[in-house]
């Protein structure tokens, strides 16, 4: 950042005091908490002994004649690895790829040869790309170009390219999904000490079109050294990295059978209904907000102290504790709580607009009445954190209520089907559930709740044909079946259904919509809201019954219902939380 620009300046002012996060500085997002979300994937450590059940023990002595001879064990193991991988995924239409980090390039010259000329590795030339690095770990001139191509394309169903093998600190020009196994070939000590990313990185990031629960692996072999050393410090960063002495399970690939289309089920795919409009921030009435000390928001510490302060006297009283330090510029305070409110309620309104608001409101209502915000006592209110995430959370809310706009129910596809569902891969709650009532050869449930309702759906009377909607949620693969809403946030949010199923009636047959749930959290009875609405609307354009319910699994241990029917019924007037059976 230059001293010239206003961001510098402004950040120069106030550097040398405790003061507020500037909302464009880039923060660090730790591995564990990327794994934990899912948005990377999970590396897994794969151990692996001799033909004896004995542990290999650490090559020494490893020379470029000889590089193949100490490290033929681990780079066989890892091809092995490779192999099922790519048994698996060929059936999604996607390649993994197997990554080999060698020490030095003389060594990545001998290994990728190798893995050419060994013919039970099965790897064509074209198929095994060496990538030379200098000392630095940038990639040198004279593989860069092909390299940078390889990058680009590698993912594409059009590369070639199955096996890359290159030196450990490879830095420029790599950026691919598809790398599954990850097989490091090096001493390790401490002269040449190396971050866990540095040796996983190759292969975090998430494949595409493989499994809507983003649940993905990275399996990581290697010499017993270098596992050791990458388990420490990755257990010292928080991630929870798992340890196979034995290969880990294999993904199920789930998929429509055509021998089954009498289970098929018609679904119309919506186009979102729910908008902000921002325009209405030019016209938005400071009357339609009430002071932030009545506000369920605000921590509860904090609502005494200003309802006393500012809305009983409408004056401040100097009686808190002074700060230590100046209290930061009104803008600066204004400007995070703009930045705040525009990302919790996701707005995307213009900056300058908001901070308007913003400013409107804690000048004239957000205390109860009009206050001189650029008063030191005022200002130092508004540096604690709590206050200011308070009135952000207050205003995401409102604003995300009072800009909402509800467009005309359009369908995206509405003839969709079940059917054309796409092919992918599943790892939670196996082995999978075969149930005889539905299109799908597995039915992917997340917990042991759904498998017993997707249990109890395939033996009620009443259900003709029933499929999991929630496993399919990413839109890359799946049905793409969701309901928009307003999150309490004041964000328009997505809900995936978990379930559709078909029951068969006197009247005819009646769809269903239906939630599980183990645990009723908050912004649960909005979804359902939303479902119902979705539902009334889809029926009136379809002129067929669409129904809405949830089933909550207190209610249906309870219960132990015998037809849908008995599940999806209303409350017992004598027992509130059990349906009666009919």
């Amino acid at each position: 950042m230059k001293p010239e620009t206003p961001h510098y300046q402004l950040y120069d002012r106030g550097a040398q005091r405790d003061r507020l996060h500037f909302p464009w500085t880039v923060c660090d997002y730790p591995l564990a908490q990327a794994v934990d979300d899912r948005i990377v994937k999970a590396p897994i450590i794969i151990v692996k002994d001799d033909a004896e059940g004995h542990p290999k023990h650490e090559p020494e002595g490893v020379t470029k004649e000889n590089v193949v001879d100490k490290y033929e064990f681990w780079l066989r193991q890892s091809v092995n690895r490779w192999k099922e991988h790519y048994a698996t995924y060929k059936e999604l239409g996607t390649k993994p790829v197997l990554f080999v980090m060698a020490e030095k390039n003389a060594f990545a010259d001998a290994l990728g040869k190798h893995l050419v000329d060994t013919k039970e590795y099965g790897f064509k030339k074209s198929e095994v790309l060496v990538i030379h690095t200098d000392a630095a770990g940038e990639i040198t001139k004279k593989t860069l170009e092909e390299a940078r191509e390889a990058a680009r394309d590698i993912d594409a169903a059009r590369s070639k390219i199955k096996a890359i093998v290159s030196v450990m600190m490879l830095r420029e020009g790599w950026d691919v999904r598809n790398v599954t196994v990850v097989l490091g070939l090096r001493p390790f000590t401490a002269k040449a000490e190396i971050l866990p990313e540095q040796v996983i990185g190759r292969g975090l990031r998430l494949m595409t079109a493989i499994g809507p629960d983003r649940t993905q692996t990275l399996e990581v072999l290697g010499t017993p050294k270098l596992l050791d050393v990458l388990r420490q410090q990755l257990e010292a960063e928080g991630v929870g990295v798992g340890v196979a002495r034995t290969d880990p399970p294999k993904p199920v690939t789930i998929y429509p059978l055509d021998e089954r289309r009498e289970f098929d089920i018609a679904i119309p795919i919506s186009k979102p209904r729910l908008i902000h409009n921002v325009r209405k921030l030019s016209t938005l009435d400071p009357a339609a907000l009430g002071p932030i000390y009545d506000q369920d928001e605000l921590d509860v510490v904090y609502r005494g102290t200003l309802r006393f302060e500012f809305g009983s006297l409408q004056y401040e009283v100097h009686s808190i504790e002074p700060m230590a330090a100046r209290a930061p510029l009104t803008q600066e305070l204004l400007g995070s709580i703009t930045n705040d409110v525009n990302r919790r309620a996701n707005l995307g309104a213009p900056f300058a607009e908001l901070y308007r608001v913003v400013q409107t409101y804690v000048v004239t209502r957000c205390f109860g009445g009009p206050i001189d915000i650029e008063k030191e006592q005022v200002r130092s209110y508004l540096q604690q954190a709590g206050i200011r995430e308070g009135i952000a959370k207050y205003l995401a809310k409102k604003l995300g209520e009072l800009l909402l706009e509800k467009r005309v129910l359009e369908f995206e596809r509405a003839d969709y089907r079940l059917s054309e569902t796409m092919a992918f891969t599943w790892r939670r709650n196996l082995p999978p559930l075969e149930a005889k009532r539905t299109i799908f050869n597995y039915v992917a449930t997340y917990n042991g709740f759904e498998r017993a309702f997707a249990e109890f759906l395939d033996d009620a009377g009443d259900v003709d044909r029933f499929a999991s909607l929630g496993t399919t949620e990413q839109g890359d693969s799946g049905t793409r079946v969701r309901v928009d809403y307003l999150k309490p946030s004041g964000a328009i949010g997505f809900y995936h259904p978990d379930w559709v199923v078909v029951q068969s009636t006197p009247a005819g047959e009646v769809h269903w919509i239906i939630e599980t749930k183990g645990r009723v959290w908050e912004g649960t009875e909005v979804k359902d809201e939303a479902a119902r609405d979705w539902c009334a609307r889809i029926s009136e354009r379809t002129r067929q019954p669409w129904r809405y319910a949830r089933v909550n699994q207190i209610d249906f241990e309870s219960r132990k219902p015998k037809t849908l029917a008995a599940a999806v019924a209303a409350p017992s007037p004598r027992n509130p939380q059990l349906p009666l059976e009919p």
